[in-house]
């Protein structure tokens, strides 16, 4: 029996975490060689308004003026994480977690006024381990779009970890986590990489 979506957005699943990965690859699917082209991408999806100065950190899907938008920071964000920042917020919206979050509030008792959509859902009270299960599916949807398993290779050195992450336009971080989290070495691998001479 195939799981509504109510169910699968009660828990980061296995097939909840397949259904954001092959979202992800559909959006890259006709992209031959990396970077993936995430600001014409998340463009082409919902407004994005680029800031500087607001107090944001790096970004936010917010409900404004009627309709969404995502407001991306970049005073102070070095251009990779600008790029994934904004990645991470698309899933946000195609995945439509802040009607997620309404509903799961709704169903909480914690009251939240449809006018209250600017709102930092990590703030809301009682609402934690569900924007923890959204935050964890946008991560996985930033990483596949970004950083696709058929872009990827094992680097041998520093100065190909380094080429690698200058072709994905990611943070050494994120591209860090990335090849853990496939398998593909451990932190302790990539850390050495940086230990040779």
């Amino acid at each position: 029996m195939k799981k509504g979506l109510n169910d699968l957005l009660n828990c980061v699943c296995p097939e909840r975490l397949e259904e954001i990965r092959m979202t992800a690859k559909l959006l890259i699917k006709n992209i031959k060689r990396p970077p993936a082209p995430i600001f014409s991408i998340a463009k082409s999806f919902v407004p994005v308004v680029y800031v500087t100065d607001s107090g944001l950190k790096d970004a936010v899907c917010f409900h404004w003026n009627g309709e969404y938008r995502i407001f991306v920071e970049l005073m102070d964000n070095i251009y990779e994480r600008v790029r994934y920042s904004l990645a991470h917020e698309l899933a946000h919206f195609i995945f439509k977690h802040n009607d997620y979050l309404m509903l799961k509030a709704k169903e909480l008792g914690i009251k939240i006024k449809r006018q209250d959509f600017f709102l930092f859902w990590n703030e809301v009270k009682g609402l934690e381990k569900y924007v923890k299960e959204t935050d964890e599916e946008a991560e996985t949807f930033a990483a596949e779009v970004l950083m696709p398993m058929r872009w990827l290779y094992i680097p041998k050195s520093a100065r190909e970890f380094e080429e690698l992450r200058k072709s994905l336009e990611v943070s050494k971080r994120a591209l860090k986590k990335r090849l853990f989290e496939t398998g593909m070495m451990t932190y302790e691998e990539i850390d050495r990489l940086f230990l040779k001479k």
